[in-house]
């Protein structure tokens, strides 16, 4: 614990200031957005299956035994290529709408978790967030357009992994048995790949809210909070050692490092990042103060 940490927490002891609870996580809008995802990219990959199925058994090899086959390969590409060009955007529009209908549902509990803990901190049940509509719009933009760009670029490596393992089979003459056998494989990598997804951007979405809305209501700073669990991570860019710290909304300079490459950020900033950041109320007779070495500090009086 650095001296810094040492004296917020006694400030913290003394009743210099309270730190906001964690958000609610929106588990409920959370599995709506894995399970609504996972459905979809389940019907296309099942439909693209099927339809390799039948391509790649259609062709019959001439002058051979009756039951002997081998796979077309100009049909095999055609039907690729329909999934890459015409049915790729059809998916990815799909799972734009389910984006947006998770963030609708996330935004409102976000929402209704902070304003019912600064009701709680400030003692008034009647205080509500000021709202920026176009901050808020402009954040939902971005967070949408990312997780669409995740979802196309998985979506694309997943059809290229196809089209090798289809490929490959085709030329190495695997029969259709031994190929589906690989792609039900590559079905459970994009399956996987896509619940990576889901959870880390839903964590960086309810944390983006949450951090917007304590700026809304007036918050300046927050408090970093960990899970506090052996998957913490340490060492240079670790978040084990930012627990308890006391940072400042807006001071880029001084956010701390949040990943091994030194870059400054705040918690969920980095992929899989489970911190979270909890807003501060000071008491009347508390002020922040920022030390030379740009840590802030709680401390009783004013300058």
């Amino acid at each position: 614990m650095t001296e810094a940490q040492r004296q917020n927490a006694r400030a913290r002891a003394a009743g210099g200031y309270r730190v906001m609870p964690s958000i609610i996580r929106n588990k409920s809008a959370d599995v709506f957005y894995r399970n609504a995802i996972d459905k979809e990219a389940d019907r296309m990959l099942s439909a693209i299956f099927s339809g390799l199925g039948r391509v790649y058994t259609s062709i019959r090899v001439q002058n051979a035994a009756p039951k002997l086959t081998r796979p077309s390969v100009k049909n095999i590409e055609k039907l690729l290529d329909y999934y890459r060009i015409e049915y790729t955007p059809i998916f990815v529009r799909n799972c734009e709408k389910i984006i947006q209908k998770w963030l609708e549902r996330s935004t409102r509990n976000i929402r209704r978790s902070v304003t019912h803990s600064l009701q709680n901190l400030y003692g008034d049940d009647k205080f509500t967030i000021p709202w920026d509509a176009s901050k808020y719009d402009e954040i939902m933009r971005l967070i949408i357009k990312r997780n669409v760009a995740l979802i196309r670029n998985t979506t694309s490596q997943t059809l290229s992994n196809i089209e090798n393992i289809v490929f490959d089979g085709v030329v190495t003459g695997q029969n259709w048995r031994a190929v589906e056998k690989d792609l039900r494989t590559q079905k459970h990598i994009a399956h996987d790949r896509i619940k990576r997804i889901a959870r880390d951007q839903t964590g960086k979405a309810n944390e983006a809210l949450n951090q917007l809305m304590q700026r809304s209501a007036g918050v300046q700073f927050f408090e970093w909070k960990t899970v506090g669990d052996e998957r913490v991570s340490t060492g240079y860019g670790g978040h084990k050692q930012l627990d308890g710290k006391i940072y400042k909304y807006g001071d880029t300079v001084h956010y701390p490092v949040v990943d091994s490459y030194g870059h400054r950020g705040l918690p969920h900033q980095r992929p899989n990042c489970r911190c979270t950041a909890e807003g501060i109320i000071l008491a009347n007779d508390y002020e922040a103060r920022q030390t030379a070495d740009g840590d802030w500090i709680i401390k009783k009086g004013r300058l």
